[in-house]
């Protein structure tokens, strides 16, 4: 839903900071002075009671559509903006945790293999040799013409199978296959 507002939007991204800033600029033109007024400074606040006070009611409502619209606006503009925020956030942690499974699964291969060597060096055997995970040898199939092999959709997949992979996970199978057939080759 998020990629949807942020692809249909053409105008250029604005941060919360600006959208604020436009508020205060507009509502600073609304004084006589156009000065920007503490609302403490009593006398500013006459100045803007009087220029309302002056105002006929149809500018009034004018000026108070232009607000609104205005304020309309932003809101969109603010709303975009904090959906292709967190859309990025999760991008984040989506490749964080990817680069994560794989670094533990590495660490463990490596583990597996020195203690695999320890094994065939010692004349006695190795009584603390564990035999390795059932599919931490697994070797998933990865195709870098693939379109959108960096995509957050294909990361997830990998993560689940590499998730799978770390706790020796009975579903290794299962979820390779469905990736292999509806990722890699889905025709």
């Amino acid at each position: 839903m998020h990629s949807i507002i942020v692809s249909s939007s053409r105008e250029p991204f604005v941060t919360a900071e600006q959208v604020i800033s436009e508020i205060d600029f507009m509502l600073q033109d609304m004084t006589p002075d156009s000065g920007y007024c503490d609302d403490l400074d009593s006398s500013c606040m006459k100045n803007k009671e009087l220029f309302l006070k002056t105002q006929s009611i149809n500018s009034l409502n004018q000026l108070y559509d232009e607000l609104n619209a205005s304020i309309e606006s932003l809101s969109s503009i603010l709303i975009q903006e904090l959906a292709m925020r967190e859309e990025l956030d999760y991008e984040k942690e989506t490749k964080n945790t990817f680069i994560s499974l794989v670094l533990n699964i590495q660490n463990k291969r490596r583990s597996y293999q020195n203690d695999k060597r320890q094994k065939h060096r010692s004349l006695f055997g190795n009584n603390n040799y564990v035999e390795p995970g059932t599919y931490l040898t697994t070797i998933i199939p990865f195709d870098r013409d693939h379109p959108g092999y960096l995509s957050v959709e294909h990361l997830e997949n990998l993560n689940k199978i590499l998730h799978a992979i770390d706790e020796d996970s009975g579903q290794v199978t299962e979820l390779l296959t469905n990736y292999i057939l509806k990722v890699l080759c889905p025709h």
